[in-house]
């Protein structure tokens, strides 16, 4: 990777990218995409304590964190410039971040292969983007669609049935990805461990939202949405087991003492990746970000002596 220098030089370039990507973001594009970490910060928790604003002379609310939203400001306020724009957690004039460094966008112009890295234009040579695109075909290895983990209405309903019905054993919590763990739960006697924290130095460690005892005794991390939340969970995902194999009994306190595999169960609302025979290929998402996270999860799983495994289902939801 060789950043692009910022001078006069290349002033010129930097102004052409930059205009590309604000044309795509104004189109809310399935090319780009938001990050929920940026320099250690984590977006999704300040989103969830502030609320975040989106800074273009002034300050604009976002509703929510995603492209569309932030593409509906940038046309409202008719932005011509992308790299004058900043967000920040509401009313925190301290912690402003370029617009640039949350995006995820990659782009050909002039036969290079272009991308945001930290809120500055990269280009990646051919041989190693050849060298991501084979090592995410041995991704797609490890990856399978399974309809029995599909997200449907019935089953959402179902596990907001069973919450409702225990609160003494179960979090009255609304956002989806709880009821739906309650119902995979009960519906393959898995253990729940969505908003159950590890013990020791680590109570405050969520270490995943399922425990599997049979399936190898896996630990399963799961997503529901599209690429910025898919990328969260792969990090959730490694940091978790990073620690597990270095502090087995963490999670002793909810009986839990052998794993063997570490697992993600992504729950897409578009299925671009799945193929009509239901094989997966990770490389039609348009995230380059996410293929490099996705080949180093299932690498540093390997690595830490655990078999890595991602099961893909469909968000089917009507509601």
């Amino acid at each position: 990777m060789t950043l692009l220098k910022i001078n006069i030089d290349n002033k010129p370039q930097i102004a052409d990218l930059n205009s590309k990507l604000l044309k795509e973001v104004k189109k809310a594009s399935d090319l780009v995409s938001v990050s929920y970490l940026v320099d250690d910060t984590n977006i999704f928790e300040s989103l969830n304590e502030y609320g975040l604003e989106l800074i273009y002379n002034k300050a604009y609310e976002i509703q929510s964190y995603d492209i569309q939203s932030i593409s509906s400001i940038l046309k409202s306020i008719n932005c011509t410039d992308i790299s004058t724009v900043k967000i920040r957690p509401k009313g925190k004039a301290n912690q402003e971040i370029s617009i640039l460094k949350i995006l995820d966008f990659q782009v050909k112009y002039r036969n290079k292969h272009f991308c945001l890295y930290q809120g500055r234009w990269a280009n990646f040579n051919i041989s190693y983007l050849n060298f991501i695109e084979d090592q995410i075909k041995k991704a797609n290895e490890i990856a399978n669609y399974n309809y029995m983990f599909d997200l449907t209405d019935h089953c959402l309903d179902q596990g907001r049935k069973m919450q409702t019905a225990n609160i003494a054993k179960y979090d009255q919590v609304t956002y989806a990805e709880y009821p739906f763990n309650i119902f995979l739960e009960n519906e393959f006697n898995y253990k729940l461990l969505d908003r159950k924290i590890g013990q020791k130095d680590y109570t405050s460690i969520e270490f995943a939202d399922l425990y599997d005892p049979v399936n190898h005794q896996s630990l399963i991390h799961v997503k529901i949405g599209k690429t910025p939340s898919l990328r969260y969970c792969i990090q959730q995902s490694l940091h978790s087991a990073e620690i597990f194999a270095t502090q087995d009994d963490v999670l002793s306190i909810h009986g839990i003492t052998n794993v063997k595999k570490i697992a993600m169960l992504l729950v897409l609302d578009s299925h671009n990746i799945i193929s009509p025979n239901n094989e997966i290929d990770f490389s039609k998402n348009a995230s380059f970000y996410f293929k490099i996270e996705i080949v180093e999860w299932a690498s540093r799983i390997r690595g830490l002596g655990y078999i890595p495994e991602i099961i893909i289902s469909k968000d089917l939801r009507t509601k």
